[in-house]
């Protein structure tokens, strides 16, 4: 839109002008007609005095003529001239000039006079008289009248106009150049200022065209904001994220979910461009529809895309974009809507992979019930072969054949064992006397620079489970955490009971809410790649080297936990190790309705403190958000360590730091709080891991503050119960 600037009186000169040409071209037709008429009635006065010199002089010129008489002639002709209108005369006889007198000089008008002389035969002519008169006089008058009629109409016309534009400006003028200011100015994000004339008060009688102007933009500016509210309303508090980019620009508009979802202030995203941003491997594909928009090919396109965020997290998004046209056609700007679809697409591959697991297992129980016929057949044959055998080298080779089924019989037996084709023997089993029993077996089935500790919760839930399993499971667990650990390390096993709430059924697809006994094993390893924890469940997947391993051992325990109706869980870093969680279900006969264990606490402690909750799964930052808010306490929250010591070092009111101990970025946290402990010593905190915190105890800490908040370390996953009991606990000792 063009400023104001320069159009201040614009209007009321045009208008001017308009005047001063309309009365230019009156003034001229009027003043050409009276010219004419002036011009008429100066030459009618030529020819009246022509006239007069007809009837007075035209006798006696005659008969001095007649007489001869030169002298008197010549005294007649010379008293024409008292006339200033004759110039010039010629007197004739016959075809004889007689007489010239005088001087022809510019416009003159020539009049004949016949000289006529009375006989006693009739009227005859004798000569003629030519006389010229001047018309200079008629022309000058005709010329001095113009001059002053076009003077004086210039000096009218222009006092005139004048008034006119004074007028003009003071009543539409000025108030229509206030009207393009205000209109000009107005912003609809802002309060509605209301235009007001600088004029007296209009009433129902003097109310005029202005005053409705002035309503008119009044109104639209009323319902233009209401409307810019609306879109703004739905634009920032949207629950996507929307962002309006320019071709030439780039980022024009921001929302706060927008914000959220790439994990950048918006200050800092304003600096940032489109591709900055985005994932290397998706921007050629976003580039080129992107361009065929911008072509006018496509009017919208839709894509999933990864997005890099601040901290280097890489997130999975649904986006869609498309163009806004100008006038001319040409992409004026684009509107982007994305969609965090992380979680989703999680929670999606957890469930892909559970019904994986479950066709695996279908199809591995099928081959290896067939096969176990098949292996059932061979033994019983080569057991007849053995006893009808009479050579020592043939029955060597039958017992060679018949141990290398029964090794095949072994592997179908677990193959078996992790489809949940074997039938249950299940009793009731105290773990916790299970796992004391068995700790002097597992040490020695470890090498002497893995030491072992368990740590076992008392008045543990029993267990309704085949034991023979579980103890299987504990071996295989042990053997594994061992080939984690070649140089030596811990393994720590503990038991606990555990309450899974529908919030963590809801994360974990397959899981199931209730009462369980969760056993976990944490070692002190290399851990586990994203690549390697999705397929370590699978049958004959393996990491050790060909022929070191049949790839079946963690494959039974994932039966046996299905078979069980109980859950597995990994939770491991690259660099940091491995704690395997198992999950069995509490047994039935034992439940009692709620019982909360701890302390014999059986209502939920509640408070009113702030707590900056610190997790870079947004899942789980959103679930702790909830429990926290429905216990009562104001949330604050960060999804790195640098945004939430940038919230502690600005804010004395937190009470309470509960973060996540392994987060990306150059603070996690253990840094984190020993950061926050320093610019706060007075703040408490509270860390949560999906290691288990005796295991924490033995890696990454270092000083008695650190070593303390592993002690009082909330174990993944959390139930609501757990999680009020531990921050109430947090808050009411400080550490």
């Amino acid at each position: 839109m063009k400023s104001m600037k320069g159009f201040e009186g614009k209007l009321a000169r045009r208008f001017v002008l308009y005047v001063i040409m309309t009365s230019t071209i009156f003034t001229v037709l009027t003043s050409s007609f009276q010219l004419y008429d002036n011009y008429l009635r100066d030459i009618a006065d030529v020819s009246s005095r022509l006239d007069e010199l007809k009837r007075t002089q035209l006798s006696a010129l005659s008969q001095r003529l007649w007489d001869l008489d030169d002298e008197g002639l010549n005294a007649a002709a010379q008293s024409i001239f008292a006339s200033t209108l004759i110039q010039y005369i010629e007197i004739w006889n016959d075809e004889n000039l007689v007489i010239a007198l005088g001087e022809k000089r510019g416009a003159v008008k020539r009049v004949d006079f016949p000289l006529l002389h009375e006989a006693w035969d009739g009227t005859r002519q004798i000569g003629t008289l030519v006389v010229y008169a001047s018309l200079e006089q008629a022309y000058e008058h005709v010329y001095d009248l113009a001059l002053i009629i076009i003077v004086g109409n210039a000096i009218k016309t222009f006092i005139v106009s004048g008034i006119i534009l004074f007028i003009f400006y003071q009543i539409i003028g000025r108030h229509l150049t206030g009207m393009g200011k205000f209109a000009e100015n107005v912003i609809a994000s802002q309060p509605i200022q209301e235009l007001r004339l600088e004029r007296e008060p209009s009433t129902a009688k003097t109310y005029d065209e202005l005053d409705f102007v002035v309503s008119a933009i009044n109104t639209m500016q009323t319902k233009l904001t209401d409307t810019a509210k609306l879109y703004r309303g739905y634009f920032e508090l949207g629950s996507i994220g929307m962002v309006v980019t320019s071709p030439e620009k780039g980022f024009i508009q921001i929302n706060d979910k927008a914000c959220e979802v790439f994990g950048y202030p918006r200050d800092e995203l304003f600096k940032l461009s489109w591709g900055d941003i985005t994932h290397p491997d998706d921007l050629e594909a976003d580039v080129t529809q992107f361009n065929r928009v911008l072509a006018g090919e496509i009017d919208e396109y839709e894509m999933e895309k990864r997005f890099i965020q601040q901290d280097g997290k890489v997130i999975q998004t649904l986006l869609s974009v498309k163009g806004v046209l100008k006038k001319d056609g040409s992409i004026g700007h684009l509107i982007a809507f994305i969609q965090d679809i992380t979680e989703r697409k999680n929670v999606e591959a957890q469930l892909r992979q559970a019904q994986k697991m479950e066709a695996v297992g279908q199809l591995t129980g099928g081959i290896a019930h067939d096969f176990n016929n098949i292996l059932g057949i061979i033994l019983g044959n080569l057991e007849l072969l053995k006893m009808q055998s009479t050579s020592e080298q043939t029955s060597n080779r039958i017992d060679s054949a018949m141990h290398g089924a029964k090794r095949g019989a072994e592997i179908t037996r677990k193959l078996l064992s992790f489809s949940r084709k074997e039938e249950l023997n299940t009793k009731r089993v105290v773990i916790n006397e299970l796992i004391i029993n068995m700790e002097d077996f597992i040490s020695k089935s470890l090498t002497a620079s893995i030491s072992v500790e368990t740590h076992l919760a008392p008045e543990l839930w029993e267990l309704n489970i085949d034991s023979g399993d579980l103890e299987d499971a504990i071996v295989n667990l042990s053997l594994n955490a061992r080939d984690a650990m070649p140089e030596g390390g811990t393994l720590i096993i503990e038991t606990a009971n555990k309450v899974l709430d529908e919030a963590y059924v809801e994360a974990n697809p397959g899981a199931k809410s209730g009462e369980f006994v969760a056993i976990s094993f944490s070692d002190t390893g290399g851990g586990m790649a994203e690549d390697v924890k999705s397929q370590v469940f699978e049958p004959f997947f393996s990491t050790k080297k060909t022929g070191k391993g049949t790839g079946l051992g963690l494959s039974m325990v994932y039966g046996f936990l299905l078979r069980s109706g109980g859950l597995v869980k990994i939770y491991s870093e690259v660099g940091e190790g491995t704690t395997i969680h198992l999950f069995l279900p509490r047994a039935a006969a034992e439940k009692t309705g709620p019982d909360w264990v701890d302390n014999g606490v059986t209502v939920l402690p509640t408070g009113t403190e702030t707590i900056l909750v610190v997790d870079d799964e947004e899942g789980l930052l959103d679930i702790a958000v909830s429990h926290l808010e429905n216990l009562g306490y104001k949330t604050l929250v960060a999804k790195c360590g640098k945004d939430a010591l940038s919230l502690i070092q600005g804010n004395d009111k937190i009470d309470l730091l509960f973060t996540d101990v392994v987060m990306p970025g150059n603070l996690d946290g253990y840094q984190l709080a020993l950061a926050a402990h320093q610019a706060n010593p007075a703040l408490t905190i509270l860390l949560a891991s999906g290691f288990t915190n005796k295991r924490e105890k033995y890696t990454n800490v270092e000083g008695s503050f650190l070593l303390q908040l592993s002690e009082n370390l909330l174990n993944k996953p959390y139930s609501l119960r757990e999680l009020a009991i531990a921050v109430r606990r947090t808050l009411d000792q400080p550490i």
